[in-house]
């Protein structure tokens, strides 16, 4: 799931003769990937990104709503500017307590997933993607049938078993309090309402998933 996904309602009515085809990710593959770089490179870029996002949009009343049902702490500094709130966010990102960065990455993938119920034609599973073939048969076909396109998912890899096998690596957050924050997550979803029930399922297995990878975290 990309940031992409937060503008779908403005794609779907500046584009609207055109498919459009959402990408989901579970959330702790994504976190994990920009956690260990953060561990390895010192580059908090990815760490930073979901307090900027919700800092700097934190007068929206659902952005508050998610940073609120979240426990997230934010930095401490105003969003004077864009780039200036940046420079902080890098900065508190830097020292992050584990679970408040994980808290922050959860809310907006949430309010990502909120807005990417409205109006999709297609759902790109990537942890299904890499694991099964017959889902990547099965999404080409879907794909071709709605665009005439047939796009090679022959390298998609199998996230959901590395995430797995770099639990060991993942230091500085506690992954068995996770638990609540995964159901804050479903809490606020839905109160959004406007799911169909079968994206809501989707999200709640996204959750169950997400409870069983950060119990390994320690």
């Amino acid at each position: 799931m990309s940031g992409s996904s937060g503008r779908l309602p403005w794609l779907r009515r500046a584009f609207a003769p055109t498919m459009h085809a959402a990408v989901l990710r579970n959330p702790v593959s994504q976190f994990a990937s920009g956690w260990l770089l953060n561990q390895q490179w010192n580059n908090p870029y990815f760490v930073a990104a979901p307090f900027r996002v919700l800092g700097l949009n934190q007068s929206e009343p659902v952005v508050k709503q998610a940073i609120e049902t979240c426990g997230v702490r934010l930095p401490p500094a105003q969003p004077t500017s864009d780039d200036a709130y940046a420079m902080a966010c890098e900065q508190f990102a830097r020292t992050a307590e584990g679970n408040n960065a994980y808290r922050a990455f959860i809310a907006l993938w949430i309010l990502w997933a909120s807005r990417m119920s409205d109006g999709v034609d297609l759902v790109i599973d990537v942890d299904r993607l890499g694991a099964s073939r017959d889902y990547a048969a099965e999404l080409r076909a879907a794909f071709h049938a709605r665009s005439g396109l047939s796009p090679d998912f022959s390298g998609a890899r199998d996230l959901v078993e590395e995430t797995r096998r770099s639990a060991g690596r993942m230091t500085g957050i506690d992954g068995r309090s996770m638990r609540v924050v995964h159901s804050d997550a479903l809490k606020f979803m839905a109160s959004q309402g406007g799911s169909s029930a079968s994206f809501a399922e989707l999200i709640r297995k996204k959750m169950v998933l997400a409870n069983e990878l950060t119990g390994q975290w320690r």
